[in-house]
This record gives C-alpha cells, structure tokens and sequence, in this order.
C-alpha cells in the first residue's frame, strides 16, 4: 500500500481542492535491486532510433538509448535501439510480459542469466521474478535464489523482506486454489475515511473488513484477526514487509478458506502483521483523531486473478472470472507491481503504477517533462507515516489530463509532484491511487490487461437539483 497526499486529486471531469495532511505507508514485497540503470534514463524516450555520437574523452557517457527505452516500457522504440542478440532476446521476454505470458517471458529471460553484460543479467533476473510472481509461483523463486552466487562476508546480510526469502517460507506450502464462479457478482464496498475501497471477506468463515488494495503484494492479515480466525503461523521465522519508513516485521501464514462474496481462495499465502500497522484510517471527530481498526489486505495476489470493477459513489464492487481474448492493445501490466500506460494530449506515453490501497494519485518529476508547461506551485503540508508524523514541502502540478485509461480522460488536478519513482529497471511517472475512483468506475483486469475509467453507475441514481 502506498499513500501520497490527501492533498492530491484525481478526479474525472472534476477539480478538488488544496487540504495539506498526508497519509503515507507502503507494503510490499521486494525485487532484489537491479545493478545501477545507466544515468540519464528519467529522459523521454525517442520515437526512432538515432546514432550514438561517440564520447570525448573526460566527458559523462550519454545514457544508453535501449535502457531508456526500457525503463519507459516503450517497447517498439527499444527495438530500434537494441545492438545485441542478447538485448532483442530481452525484449522478447519483456514483450511476452507485457501480453500477458508470463510463463514465455520467464524462460526467455531464464536464458539471459547467463549473459556477458552484467547490466541485462541483474535485469534479466528482476524480469524472472516478475514473470514468476504473475502466478504466485513461490517454488520456482525459492529456486531461483538458491541459484544466485552465494553471499561473500563483505555482502550485505539478506532482505528479510526481499523476495527471496518469502519464497523459501511459502515454497512447500503448496499453490492457492482460487475457485470463481461464472456470472458477475456484485457486492457492497464501503469507502474508508481515506477514500480507499473496503469490502467484507470472510476469513475461516468469521466476517472481516479488509482493504482492497493493488499496492499490496499479497494478501495482509492483522495478527488479532488470525488469532480470532484460526490463523496459524508457519514456523517460528519473522520476515518483513516493505514500508515507506523502512521495514515492518510480518509472519508468513497460509489461509485455509477466505471468502469474498461467492469467490473462495483455499490455501491462501498471507502475511500476518501487528494490529496497530493496520489503525491506518485517521478520523477527526469533535476535533479528535482517532484511528479505524483495519481487518487485513487483499493484495494483488487474488487481485490480478479477478476481473474487478470498483465503483466508489455507487458503494459497489464488481467480480467476474476474467476470459482470455484478442485485444487490440493492453495498458495495463503486471511487471512485480501493477502499471498503467497512458499517454498525454500531445501523445506522449507515460507509465504509472496503480495502487487502490493509496488515498491519493502523485505523479514524479519525470511526467513534468512530458507535459507542455505545466504549472506547479509549492506549498507545506504534514506527512503521517507508520509511527511517525513531520511537516514537509511539497509541490503540486496544478492540472493534468491523461488519455488511454477507457473513454473518460484521467484529469488530475492539484496533484502532488514526488521525485523520480523507479521499479527494478523501469521508471514511473507517477502512482494512481483510490481517488480514481471517487467519481467514476474503474475496471481492473489483468488477464485482458485493462485498466478502463468509465462515469459511475451512481451518478444516474444520483437525484437531480432543484430548478
């Protein structure tokens, strides 16, 4: 879960306003760190290629055009730049990704673990893990790191919230069964304080509130509502999660039965956390803040197997088993992280991370340069983190419209500008949080790869105004 400011808005065909506290915590699972990308690689990437002039001695090296590329997922002018059989053969395997082959796109990137150039073998490594973590396939990654060269005394110490080490605790734990039935089911969804979704599950059938989150890499549980619903620990071992402050300790468990609406995951692999992580959603009453307890996350890992429409202003979120059919274009990839592409109105791409669990859309620095002069102010506000609470600075991008997100245009207004985001070897724009969907509907399908804004179904229950 990642949360920019409150202060950001997104909202179709509507403006919001400048308040100024922040709300901000992150929980993840993560890639091992990709080698350094080249410098320079925040540039926009070129629409064709273009010779490599050659560099003078004492000077910076221009960045490498295929990385920069890359790291804006934009895939055709990569293939332009690409000079080696080794860098079309990651293209290939990052290609598979993108259409939504995993299963392709990991033995094309297995292949390239044994490359000459250390830049695309540490990449190939992280586009492994991505490929693996479509399906949950913690056997394959536990493998994969028992593969990796082991940890000299001057390494540092393993990431207990790296993926590694998740994959060891859940490699003998068997697959998740995730049983949808046909039709489309849809179910009440209350929105938090925050704004962001909330649904009722049931966890071995006791009813629970969790959050609906794509920020998260799998599905979160609070330690008290384990206990309560015969959640048990595996094993004695203490991971950790990824947070914005740092690390959050967490316990690997396995849910025997969970149920959302009519869809039942069995064997579920979960994290169990603290209950106070979880008192996320402040309210103000009477002038006291007071914290809204939290049952659990559904993360990504029963996500990305849904086709999910969430409508905030109707109070409704929508269930279907996702089909596989023909498209004729995808914008929305699983790269270890969900991630949106869309584009400006003078049709340049942009890439950005999509997470439910965030009460606010943010966008980087990296998106300015892609905009046509657009305007920032600077303001102050306060930021709430896990345990800790600090006045910031901050900057805000007063509008923009984005386009390729389904037939309503994504106008974001009073948006809150962050440095450049990277993910292993791509870089974001930006992060759509829950406000996406304050004003309209917003489908979510990964096997299609759709992500599609569209007007509320609330909207045409709404009353009229009076004359």
């Amino acid at each position: 879960m990642r949360a920019a400011a409150r202060a950001s808005g997104i909202r179709p065909l509507a403006t919001a306003g400048l308040p100024c506290r922040a709300h901000a915590c992150a929980l993840l699972i993560t890639c091992r760190p990709a080698a350094p990308a080249p410098s320079g690689t925040s540039a926009a990437p070129a629409s064709a290629p273009a010779p490599v002039a050659p560099v003078a001695a004492g000077s910076v090296p221009a960045p490498d055009p295929f990385w920069v590329a890359v790291s804006a997922f934009d895939l055709p002018a990569a293939v332009g730049y690409a000079r080696t059989l080794d860098e079309r053969l990651f293209l290939t395997a990052l290609t598979n990704l993108a259409d939504g082959n995993p299963d392709a796109a990991a033995v094309a990137f297995r292949a390239l673990r044994g490359s000459d150039d250390a830049t695309l073998r540490a990449h190939a490594r992280s586009g492994v893990v991505m490929a693996l973590s479509w399906h949950s396939e913690w056997a394959e990654l536990a493998q994969l790191a028992e593969g990796d060269a082991p940890r000299g005394p001057g390494d540092p110490p393993a990431n207990p919230a790296g993926v590694e080490a998740w994959a060891r605790a859940f490699a003998r734990a068997g697959s998740a069964v995730l049983d949808i039935p046909a039709g489309v089911h849809t179910l009440p969804l209350i929105r938090s304080a925050f704004g962001t979704p909330i649904v009722t599950v049931t966890v071995n059938g006791k009813s629970r509130h969790f959050w609906l989150d794509t920020g998260a890499s799998l599905t979160l549980i609070a330690a008290d509502v384990a206990e309560a619903s015969g959640v048990k620990h595996m094993g004695s071992d203490t991971l950790a999660l990824s947070a914005i402050g740092g690390t959050l300790p967490a316990v690997p468990t396995v849910i025997e039965r969970m149920t959302l609406g009519p869809v039942t995951a069995r064997g579920l692999h979960a994290a169990i956390i603290a209950p106070d992580l979880l008192r996320l959603d402040a309210r103000l009453e009477n002038g006291v803040r007071t914290l809204v307890k939290i049952d659990g996350v559904i993360g990504t890992d029963i996500i990305r197997r849904l086709d999910v429409t969430i409508d905030t202003e109707a109070g409704t979120v929508t269930l279907r088993r996702p089909t596989r059919k023909a498209r004729a274009a995808r914008n929305l990839y699983w790269v270890g992280f969900p991630a949106v592409r869309v584009r400006t109105t003078g049709g340049r791409a942009v890439l950005l991370g999509l997470d439910t669990g965030a009460e606010s859309t943010f966008v980087t620095r990296s998106l300015l340069g892609k905009l046509n002069r657009p305007r920032v102010l600077t303001r102050r506000g306060v930021l709430t983190g896990l345990g800790s609470e600090r006045e910031v600075t901050e900057q805000v991008v007063t509008e923009v419209e984005l386009r390729g997100g389904g037939p309503l245009p994504l106008r974001l207004r009073n948006v809150k500008v962050v440095p450049e985001r990277r993910w292993t070897f791509l870089q974001f724009d930006g992060m759509l949080g829950s406000d996406i969907a304050l004003a309209a509907r917003v489908r979510i399908d990964f096997t299609q790869g759709v992500f599609e804004v569209r007007r509320s179904a609330g909207a045409a229950l709404a009353p009229s105004p009076a004359p």
